[in-house]
């Protein structure tokens, strides 16, 4: 087995990442945002004599060894363990998914500048002497001011205390044995009584953030034993305080079968200890005191307890996606779905959809190549691919920019039946393997509500169509006989009470029964390939999560709750309004995409007056088939409070943009319609204060139920919710829910 490990203070040169700042841009690019300054010109050219400044020292250490870790991790894979050394562990905690990387920075930041402001203190190394001894000498000679800090290896032990009664000590342990006895040059105590000062300033900056249990284990410095996620914040609050139990961590690492340590960051100190420690390492006796004995069974016990596997939803959903969870995060139109909040999913093991709906062909192809400048290698992230009714061709022109950016997987919305693109997409993923096996690159999660839309879905597609992409050259002759040889569809996400556009579908009804049609489907064989079955819409807490999955569902899809979150591309305005929404604070507008079917949009109705006028426009549009019948006082309130604009220029500009040649007194009103609602989308979406009652919100009352969850803790603001630090805490609970569920019904079946 192994362990990474990470450096602390002390490992800091001038120069370190050179080779990191480039490739992880931005990551920099965050780090420079959240400390004010360039971390780059800092680690490279220090040109002011910073770097050994505690303050500037600890983010700069913790940023080059994020980088080299995640470098290092892409070559190399994860370990079995992580450790750090003092400000070592903060990245150790990064590394197990305990929190993200701007979180990490934020605590580092603090804790440097509280540190930084501790002075007068001092710190020496001593080799050569047990902790015992050390003890002994502390205690013979009344230097009871001093205090162990760092217990680096059996015969390297680190003092700190006031800088004056350093000083005083250094003859005395010369003369008592030791074989070197070094002054630091450090700008404080650490990890001593003195830092107690700041402790409490610590705690209450702690406190605001949530933290998600270690995926990895990790060995905390404070007493060589794994984190739970009930001691976390307590732990690195205390490390300030507490000695650096360094030697017995890399003890218990061994003893657990850890036999390769690797150091990820600047320097070889920490290489260097863990030599000197095997080199002094003293063979257990059979007569070991069975105190210690039964400590480190402890410690295997926490250890396997520690990295858990998550047992809620479908493993092969999981591998064929190369993420962690059975959770994915649904797309929000109009780029709301960002490509940082994608990128923030898929760094952190999540599968999540660019919000590439509504948006001009040139607007999507930019997000998606900014999108892959964040996302590396094997980390997933999709599309949105939406239904366009209306126009075919611009459904055909998307399809082609995602083939043409090597797009691999695409969330599909709006269709009611198979559609050339999707065939188009499935066969050009199509391959085969040395043993003639059928290989999917291309995969397709579709969104619905309806039972015969899951059918056609779920069966073999219509050869008819295949012939005709076959007779106009868009797929080959091979294509054609593997595409009906595999499900069109990997997954089927059977859509609830959702924000956006809905149909108000009961989950509870139609989940299980396209499950049962699946299952049904399936014994005839058509394929070999299980397409699985996900719920989305209406997920907001671990409850709802947890009935979905109860009703067999293979994975979840949060859509709403996404909105209010760092990472979400809308304004500051709305995550506020949407911060304080309760379940009962949605209403229904006519959907501009489904005028004629009559489909419905659910948004926002609290502190806006966007659904009853958008009401009000359509029920005009049913009452009069010419704008002209209209009185004109009616069209004054229209153009002043609705439109912000006249009448007629709307109609002129949209006459402009569209492809229908035909245009009648009934289009011009959904013309005005159309404007009303898209306008109002981008209003929300800019923030624009002044016309702020016209905001139109996609939501679903999933975010009033989420809100109602996390009121009181640290993410009932929204600058704290993260959109992977709500997916971790969203299935940790949600399997925990699970499991204290069937441990009740065995306890009542016992």
């Amino acid at each position: 087995m192994k362990a990474y490990m990470f450096p602390g203070q002390g490992s800091q040169k001038k120069g370190m990442g050179e080779d990191l700042f480039g490739e992880f841009a931005e990551y920099v690019q965050v780090a420079d945002e959240i400390l004010g300054y360039s971390i780059k010109d800092l680690c490279l050219s220090d040109k002011e004599n910073k770097l050994k400044q505690t303050q500037y020292t600890q983010p700069a250490l913790y940023v080059v060894n994020s980088l080299s870790y995640y470098k290092y991790r892409q070559e190399n894979g994860e370990p079995d363990y992580l450790i750090g050394h003092s400000l070592g562990e903060y990245n150790a905690l990064l590394a197990a998914d305990v929190y993200n990387f701007e979180t990490g920075l934020k605590l580092v930041k603090k804790r440097g500048e509280l540190m930084s402001s501790i002075t007068g203190g001092g710190m020496a190394a001593v080799v050569g002497l047990s902790k015992t001894a050390i003890q002994n000498i502390l205690i013979d000679h009344n230097l009871m001011t001093i205090d162990i800090a760092n217990l680096n290896t059996p015969s390297q032990t680190v003092l700190a205390g006031p800088k004056e009664d350093i000083l005083r000590a250094q003859p005395i342990f010369q003369n008592s044995g030791a074989k070197l006895f070094v002054p630091l040059n450090v700008s404080g105590p650490f990890h001593s009584r003195y830092m107690s000062d700041v402790q409490d300033d610590y705690k209450k900056y702690v406190d605001q953030f949530l933290f998600n249990e270690a995926r990895i284990p990790v060995l905390s410095n404070v007493d060589a034993h794994p984190y739970k996620e009930s001691n976390i914040k307590n732990n690195i609050v205390k490390q300030l305080t507490s000695s650096v139990q360094w030697n017995q961590t890399i003890q218990n690492l061994m003893d657990e079968g850890v036999s390769d340590f690797y150091e990820i960051g600047p320097g070889n100190v920490l290489k260097d200890l863990v030599l000197k420690i095997k080199s002094e390492r003293t063979e257990k006796k059979h007569y070991q005191d069975e105190k210690v004995t039964s400590l480190v069974n402890r410690i295997s016990t926490e250890v396997r307890n520690t990295k858990k596997v998550v047992s809620i939803g479908d493993r092969e959903f999981c591998e064929d996606y190369n993420i962690s969870y059975p959770y994915a995060v649904g797309s929000m139109h109009k780029g709301i779905s960002s490509p940082q909040l994608v990128a923030k999913m898929a760094q952190n093991g999540f599968l999540s959809f660019l919000g590439t709906g509504s948006l001009e062909l040139k607007e999507v192809e930019k997000i998606i190549v900014e999108t892959k400048q964040l996302v590396r290698e094997g980390q997933a992230f999709g599309c949105n691919f939406a239904a366009n009714i209306h126009d075919s061709y611009k459904e055909e022109e998307i399809m082609d920019l995602f083939l043409k950016h090597n797009i691999c997987s695409i969330e599909a919305s709006g269709f009611w039946t198979i559609s050339p693109s999707l065939l188009k997409f499935r066969a050009k993923g199509l391959s085969r393997s040395e043993t003639g096996e059928i290989l999917i690159k291309n995969k397709i999660l579709i969104k619905l509500s309806r039972v015969e839309t899951a059918m056609e879905f779920l069966s073999v597609p219509p050869h008819p169509l295949i012939d005709q992409l076959f007779k106009e050259g868009q797929i080959t002759f091979d294509e054609v006989s593997m595409i009906k040889q595999v499900p069109l569809v990997d997954d089927i996400c059977v859509m609830g009470d959702s924000g956006g556009e809905t149909s108000q579908s009961n989950l509870n009804l139609v989940l299980p029964t396209i499950i049962q049609l699946r299952d049904k489907l399936a014994e005839e064989k058509l394929f070999n390939k299980r397409v699985r079955i996900g719920a989305g819409g209406g997920i907001g807490t671990p409850e709802t999560a947890a009935v979905a999955f109860l009703l067999g569902a293979d994975f979840v899809l949060t859509g709403s709750i996404n909105q209010c979150t760092v990472e979400a591309k809308t304004s500051n305005v709305v995550k506020n309004m949407l911060q304080k929404v309760d379940l009962h604070d949605m209403s229904f507008v006519p959907s501009v995409n489904d005028l004629e079917i009559r489909g419905q949009t659910q948004v926002v109705k609290k502190g806006v007056f966007f659904p009853p006028r958008a009401n009000k426009l359509y029920d005009l549009l049913k009452q009069y088939n010419d704008i002209s019948d209209i009185d004109i006082k009616t069209k004054e309130i229209i153009e002043e409070k609705y439109l912000s604009e006249k009448i007629q220029n709307i109609l002129r500009a949209d006459e402009l943009q569209s492809s229908s040649k035909k245009r009648t007194p009934k289009s011009d009103m959904q013309a005005l319609l159309k404007f009303y609602q898209n306008n109002s989308v981008q209003l929300a979406i800019k923030g624009d204060t002044s016309q702020k009652v016209n905001f139109n919100i996609y939501c679903g009352p999933a975010l009033g139920a989420f809100n109602r969850w996390v009121k009181g803790t640290e993410l009932e603001d929204w600058n704290n919710r993260h959109v992977d630090v709500i997916a971790k805490k969203m299935m940790v609970e949600t399997e925990k829910l699970l499991e204290s569920k069937r441990l009740l019904v065995m306890t009542n079946q016992g």
